[in-house]
């Protein structure tokens, strides 16, 4: 668990802390994990703005030449 929370956190480097707190609150990292919409309310921004900057993160961390320190927690 250290090792995939210490992993994460360097991935995470990559990104703003908006999309970071997003990204951990909807995937329950750190947080309960919570919906768009609760999220939303929470940050005072739309469902629909979340989701753009939850999809923004994902991208970034997609194209990451880090990401595949993540596929050995996989299976």
């Amino acid at each position: 668990d250290d090792s995939l929370a210490k992993d994460l956190n360097f991935l995470f480097l990559n990104l703003n802390p908006t999309e970071i707190l997003v990204l951990k609150k909807y995937f329950g990292i750190e947080y309960n994990e919570m919906s768009l919409e609760q999220i939303s309310s929470e940050l005072n921004i739309t469902k629909e703005r979340v989701r753009q900057i939850k999809d923004k993160a994902i991208l970034k961390l997609r194209k990451s030449d880090q990401i595949s320190k993540l596929f050995k927690y996989l299976g």
